[in-house]
């Protein structure tokens, strides 16, 4: 069986459940589907210690935001490249 655990990223709670990462919502307190894990990682969860299991967490969601952040600018540059804005 594998880990579940919470950890905090920012001002949220996250929890690994299942190989995906799950995030809090405050109003309910229920945590709901986020960002998937590799299922490579996923089936080595277990040989992680607690304190190593939260820095990769942490790395997975900063790199996920980054990810999308940096996908939204493209997506920004595609439209006024096609519509001919400055």
């Amino acid at each position: 069986m594998t880990k579940t655990f919470e950890f905090m990223y920012g001002d949220s709670w996250y929890k690994y459940e299942d190989g995906h990462i799950k995030k809090q919502f405050h109003a309910t307190g229920y945590y709901d589907y986020f960002c998937p894990v590799f299922i490579d990682l996923s089936d080595k969860i277990d040989s992680f210690s607690d304190d190593q299991l939260r820095t990769i967490m942490e790395a997975i969601l900063h790199g996920y935001f980054y990810g999308v952040g940096e996908g939204k600018k493209e997506k920004i540059r595609e439209f006024k490249r096609v519509f001919a804005l400055d």
